[in-house]
């Protein structure tokens, strides 16, 4: 009798908690696919790309970012993003980005990816400026 019910247990606490845990878990491949980048710097100018991230972390882009200035910057090649922590989601990377005004390095020294994947949130560098990035997957 005793094992009926804690079998039953097991089998609700499965059948409510199951998804919940296996949404946590992250690998290097949760970072790959397309995403809407928004970086903003601690002076009040921002940048917008969409980001296109392989399998292994390779970062590319298909046209130039727009910028607050009007500025286009374009993704050069040789950025990665690393699923640093798979338990918890985060992340780290950059990639070198080039316009009239010379080469920019967008680093990112803290990421995480939401529980569902679709969300980042991060914070790093632009250049040399502080700046927080959003990452919305397409």
């Amino acid at each position: 009798m005793e094992t009926k019910k804690l079998t039953a247990a097991l089998v609700a606490s499965a059948a409510l908690f199951g998804s919940s845990f296996a949404e946590a878990a992250c690998t290097q491949a949760s970072l790959a696919g397309s995403w809407r980048l928004q970086m903003f710097n601690e002076f009040g100018f921002w940048v917008t790309c969409t980001l296109n991230v392989a399998a292994n972390g390779a970062v590319s882009a298909s046209k130039p970012c727009g910028s607050k200035s009007a500025v286009a910057y374009i993704v050069q090649p040789g950025g990665k993003l690393t699923m640093s922590g798979p338990g918890t989601c985060t992340f780290t990377g950059g990639f070198p980005q080039n316009s009239i005004n010379g080469g920019r390095l967008n680093e990112i020294h803290d990421g995480v990816l939401s529980k569902n994947l679709q969300l980042g949130s991060a914070v790093g560098e632009f250049d040399t400026d502080n700046a927080t990035f959003r990452l919305v997957r397409q």
